[in-house]
């Protein structure tokens, strides 16, 4: 037998192709549980890879090649792992339909794909399972602007969020690799409670992103406000942004 100096994953891969040309089905035992996480992340995967998604995205420490035609990760398409637990699924359903830009900036643009919703709703229930958000919708008591307590502005304002988040106009003064989407449209489109962990630590969530730790000491604060309540702080500032309204939309169609 000769030594074809197969690396460990050629040998598993090898092997598992080998076995594939017994009769006999395999035994239960050997098989996976049945649930519909592991159902979901299944069929997940196999759509991302057939469909190319990988080839963009990086997804669950996966492909995201075109990374590497840029100069800069941040303008590269966004990692698909944190989605789950990011983003709304109505408001993913709508996007995965009808896909609006989210940086305009952007040179590279999500294709649109002619999927049936059962398709769609697949590549929803993998997100989740990958977060582990599989179950029934959430729903958030968004507060009024009257509401909000007024800490929350005086925080945005104070860690100049404006400065890279567009409002709207793209600032004119910042080099687009430090822009950042729109916030007007996080009302509609993130998790309310995924807001308040990414801004606790945007690093834990997606590693390299531009997007500062301002509470490396959590739950201390280094900031006055709420008396240096470092969760009621971050409460704040999620609730200060779910008031803006505005922003594109794919539910809306704009």
């Amino acid at each position: 037998m000769p030594d074809f100096e197969m690396s460990e994953e050629e040998s598993k891969l090898f092997a598992t192709a080998i076995m594939s040309f017994q009769s006999d089905v395999q035994p239960l035992a050997a098989k996976p549980p049945r649930s519909a996480r592991n159902d979901a992340l299944r069929d997940g995967r196999n759509l991302v890879r057939r469909r190319n998604c990988i080839g963009c995205h990086e997804i669950e420490e996966d492909g995201g090649d075109y990374v590497a035609l840029v100069d800069d990760p941040s303008l590269a398409p966004p990692m698909l792992t944190p989605q789950g637990a990011k983003v709304k699924p109505d408001w993913m359903y709508a996007f995965l339909q009808g896909p609006i830009p989210i940086r305009p900036w952007l040179d590279v643009r999500m294709p649109s794909f002619a999927l049936d919703d059962a398709h769609w709703n697949g590549v929803i229930d993998y997100f989740g399972a990958i977060s582990g958000t599989v179950g029934e919708f959430r729903t958030h008591d968004t507060l009024s602007a009257a509401a909000v307590p007024r800490e929350g502005e005086e925080l945005f304002d104070l860690l100049r969020c404006q400065q890279c988040h567009v409002l709207d106009t793209i600032p004119a003064d910042q080099p687009t690799d430090n822009l950042a989407p729109d916030l007007r449209m996080a009302r509609e489109r993130l998790q309310p409670d995924w807001i308040v962990d990414w801004l606790r630590a945007p690093l834990d969530i997606q590693p390299g992103t531009r997007m500062p730790m301002f509470w490396t000491d959590f739950p201390a604060s280094p900031y006055p406000q709420l008396d240096s309540d470092g969760p009621r702080q971050l409460e704040a500032i999620r609730d200060y942004m779910l008031t803006f309204e505005g922003g594109p939309s794919p539910i809306r169609g704009n």
